[in-house]
């Protein structure tokens, strides 16, 4: 029965936080390219991860 749950607050403390890794994030073509680019504009681009 619904009386028998524990509180909702209670159910999200339970919860784990979600692990972001941002350094293994893919990071667009595009958004990549500018960053190079800013960098350094006489360097060569680099070819995309994957």
């Amino acid at each position: 029965s619904l009386d028998e749950l524990p509180p909702l607050a209670d159910l999200r403390e339970m919860e784990t936080e979600p692990v972001l890794d941002f350094e293994d994030a893919p990071v667009p073509a595009h958004l990549q390219a500018l960053a190079d680019a800013s960098l350094d504009p006489d360097a060569e681009p680099e070819a995309p991860r994957d």
